[in-house]
């Protein structure tokens, strides 16, 4: 089963919470969201940015950092998880390095160097194409906050980013 889906709706319910000031509901669909994929994580700067004027207030101050630990909750208890189960809490992480994946980290935006070089080689490649939205998208979501909170546009490019760093980048 994928989960972008839920990734996704746990992402939306979350920063809907954290615009509400209702930082520990949040905090939980957060950690929902970085249990079920590891960019769920971001979150954190949403949940920060939202926060960031209630830190002042005692009782507000300690929903927030109730939240923060919520939030990364999620993905350190997908750790635990594969610790227990496979005996190495970073074994997705190295699947993702193995021979025939393209994963790993690489260097910022050597993916979408790739993706250039390969926009007018001959054979079909989708890395093109995702690079060339990419850029486009994360232009929007940088413009984007002329006309929404400057949280959305924050998310939105380290969102559109993430890939970027890695071996197989946008085109995986």
């Amino acid at each position: 089963m994928y989960g972008e889906s839920f990734s996704l709706a746990f992402s939306v319910l979350a920063y809907a919470s954290f615009r509400r000031q209702k930082f520990v509901k949040g905090g939980i669909w957060a950690g929902l969201a970085s249990a079920t994929r590891p960019p769920g994580i971001l979150l954190m700067v949403l949940l920060l940015s939202e926060g960031y004027s209630c830190l002042r207030e005692r009782r507000k101050a300690i929903a927030v950092a109730l939240a923060a630990l919520l939030t990364a909750s999620g993905i350190g208890l997908f750790f635990l998880y594969s610790w227990i189960a496979f005996g190495d809490p970073l074994v997705p992480i190295k699947i993702h390095q193995a021979p025939g994946w393209r994963g790993g980290f690489a260097l910022p935006f050597s993916s979408i160097a790739l993706a250039f070089r390969q926009t007018f080689d001959a054979s079909y490649s989708s890395l093109p194409f995702d690079a060339w939205f990419g850029l486009l998208f994360i232009a929007l979501a940088c413009r984007g906050d002329a006309q929404l909170p400057r949280s959305y546009a924050v998310y939105s490019v380290l969102s559109l980013a993430m890939p970027l760093f890695t071996v197989g980048g946008c085109g995986r």
